[in-house]
Protein backbone atom coordinates (compact mmCIF):
# COMPACT_ATOMS: atom_id res chain seq x y z
CA UNK A 1 0.00 0.00 0.00
CA UNK A 2 1.27 3.76 -0.76
CA UNK A 3 1.69 6.39 1.45
CA UNK A 4 -1.76 8.19 -0.04
CA UNK A 5 -3.95 4.56 -0.25
CA UNK A 6 -2.69 4.45 3.75
CA UNK A 7 -3.86 8.44 4.15
CA UNK A 8 -7.53 7.51 2.34
CA UNK A 9 -7.90 4.71 4.41
CA UNK A 10 -6.42 6.79 7.94
CA UNK A 11 -9.07 8.89 6.97
CA UNK A 12 -11.63 6.88 7.12
CA UNK A 13 -10.64 5.26 10.06
CA UNK A 14 -10.23 8.80 11.96
CA UNK A 15 -13.61 9.72 10.73
CA UNK A 16 -15.41 6.76 12.10
CA UNK A 17 -13.05 7.60 15.62
CA UNK A 18 -14.15 11.54 15.39
CA UNK A 19 -10.69 12.19 15.79
CA UNK A 20 -10.84 16.02 14.58
CA UNK A 21 -7.34 16.97 14.69
CA UNK A 22 -6.57 13.91 12.47
CA UNK A 23 -9.21 14.61 9.96
CA UNK A 24 -8.50 17.58 9.78
CA UNK A 25 -4.69 17.19 8.87
CA UNK A 26 -5.10 13.96 6.23
CA UNK A 27 -7.80 16.28 4.73
CA UNK A 28 -5.61 18.43 3.77
CA UNK A 29 -3.04 16.54 2.95
CA UNK A 30 -4.97 15.01 0.27
CA UNK A 31 -6.20 18.49 -1.01
CA UNK A 32 -2.15 19.12 -1.66
CA UNK A 33 -2.37 15.70 -3.01
CA UNK A 34 -5.55 16.13 -5.40
CA UNK A 35 -4.02 20.12 -6.37
CA UNK A 36 -0.21 18.38 -7.22
CA UNK A 37 -2.25 15.67 -9.76
CA UNK A 38 -4.14 18.33 -10.90
CA UNK A 39 -0.88 20.19 -11.80
CA UNK A 40 0.73 17.16 -13.26
CA UNK A 41 -2.80 15.98 -15.53
CA UNK A 42 -1.83 19.45 -17.79
CA UNK A 43 1.76 18.33 -17.91
CA UNK A 44 0.52 14.98 -18.56
CA UNK A 45 2.40 13.58 -16.07
CA UNK A 46 1.98 11.11 -13.11
CA UNK A 47 2.10 11.70 -9.52
CA UNK A 48 4.89 9.76 -7.68
CA UNK A 49 5.92 8.54 -3.87
CA UNK A 50 8.36 10.99 -4.68
CA UNK A 51 5.87 14.30 -4.84
CA UNK A 52 3.83 12.72 -1.96
CA UNK A 53 6.64 12.76 0.13
CA UNK A 54 7.86 16.61 -1.20
CA UNK A 55 4.12 17.74 0.35
CA UNK A 56 4.29 15.94 3.71
CA UNK A 57 7.75 17.37 4.22
CA UNK A 58 6.16 20.95 3.24
CA UNK A 59 3.47 20.49 5.68
CA UNK A 60 5.51 18.96 8.45
CA UNK A 61 7.85 22.14 7.98
CA UNK A 62 4.89 24.41 7.47
CA UNK A 63 4.12 22.97 11.27
CA UNK A 64 7.66 23.41 12.58
CA UNK A 65 7.52 27.22 11.77
CA UNK A 66 4.34 27.58 13.22
CA UNK A 67 5.05 26.36 16.31
CA UNK A 68 8.07 28.41 16.62
CA UNK A 69 6.34 31.57 16.04
CA UNK A 70 3.48 30.48 18.36
CA UNK A 71 5.97 29.82 21.35
CA UNK A 72 7.85 33.57 20.36
CA UNK A 73 3.90 34.93 20.72
CA UNK A 74 3.68 32.56 24.15
CA UNK A 75 0.33 31.05 22.15
CA UNK A 76 0.76 27.31 24.15
CA UNK A 77 -3.28 26.27 23.42
CA UNK A 78 -1.69 26.84 19.60
CA UNK A 79 1.68 25.64 19.72
CA UNK A 80 -0.14 22.18 21.18
CA UNK A 81 -2.70 21.84 18.00
CA UNK A 82 0.43 22.43 15.77
CA UNK A 83 2.62 20.11 17.32
CA UNK A 84 -0.77 17.10 17.13
CA UNK A 85 -0.83 18.24 13.83
CA UNK A 86 3.15 17.75 13.04
CA UNK A 87 2.72 14.51 15.17
CA UNK A 88 0.31 12.94 12.55
CA UNK A 89 2.27 14.16 9.78
CA UNK A 90 5.15 12.28 10.48
CA UNK A 91 3.70 9.06 10.89
CA UNK A 92 4.19 9.02 6.73
CA UNK A 93 7.33 10.37 6.82
CA UNK A 94 10.33 8.34 6.54
CA UNK A 95 12.43 7.87 9.83
CA UNK A 96 14.98 10.57 10.36
CA UNK A 97 18.68 10.03 10.58
CA UNK A 98 20.75 10.38 13.92
CA UNK A 99 23.43 12.89 13.65
CA UNK A 100 25.78 9.72 14.71
CA UNK A 101 24.68 8.08 11.42
CA UNK A 102 24.67 11.31 9.18
CA UNK A 103 28.13 11.49 10.58
CA UNK A 104 28.92 7.97 9.23
CA UNK A 105 27.27 8.17 6.17
CA UNK A 106 29.60 11.06 5.28
CA UNK A 107 32.85 9.84 6.49
CA UNK A 108 32.43 7.19 4.32
CA UNK A 109 31.31 9.37 1.28
CA UNK A 110 34.37 11.37 1.89
CA UNK A 111 36.60 8.42 1.83
CA UNK A 112 35.58 7.05 -1.30
CA UNK A 113 36.14 10.50 -2.49
CA UNK A 114 39.66 10.42 -1.82
CA UNK A 115 40.82 14.49 -2.15
CA UNK A 116 38.00 16.62 -1.06
CA UNK A 117 38.53 20.18 0.54
CA UNK A 118 35.99 23.07 1.27
CA UNK A 119 36.37 23.77 -2.50
CA UNK A 120 34.19 20.90 -3.13
CA UNK A 121 31.73 21.71 -0.19
CA UNK A 122 28.98 22.50 -3.20
CA UNK A 123 29.68 19.05 -5.26
CA UNK A 124 29.78 16.86 -1.96
CA UNK A 125 26.26 18.03 -0.58
CA UNK A 126 24.65 17.85 -4.14
CA UNK A 127 25.90 14.04 -3.62
CA UNK A 128 24.66 13.84 -0.02
CA UNK A 129 21.33 15.25 -0.25
CA UNK A 130 20.56 12.19 -2.90
CA UNK A 131 21.62 9.70 -0.64
CA UNK A 132 20.01 11.00 2.24
CA UNK A 133 17.05 12.50 0.31
CA UNK A 134 14.65 13.24 2.88
CA UNK A 135 15.98 11.20 5.52
CA UNK A 136 17.92 13.86 7.30
CA UNK A 137 17.53 17.30 7.43
CA UNK A 138 19.63 19.58 5.14
CA UNK A 139 20.74 21.60 8.02
CA UNK A 140 22.26 18.85 10.21
CA UNK A 141 23.90 17.48 6.81
CA UNK A 142 25.54 21.31 6.08
CA UNK A 143 26.30 21.40 9.62
CA UNK A 144 28.76 18.35 10.13
CA UNK A 145 30.01 18.79 6.51
CA UNK A 146 31.42 22.17 7.40
CA UNK A 147 33.03 20.58 10.49
CA UNK A 148 34.27 17.76 8.49
CA UNK A 149 35.81 19.32 5.99
CA UNK A 150 37.26 21.82 8.80
CA UNK A 151 39.37 19.34 10.39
Amino acid sequence: MDIKERIQNELKESLRAGDKVKISVLRQVLAAFHNLEIEKKSKEQEIGEADILVILKKEAKRRTEAIELFSKGERQDLVEQETQELKILQEYLPQQLSDSEIEKIIDEMLQREKTVSAKDFGRLMGILMKEFSGRAEPTKVIEILKNKLAN
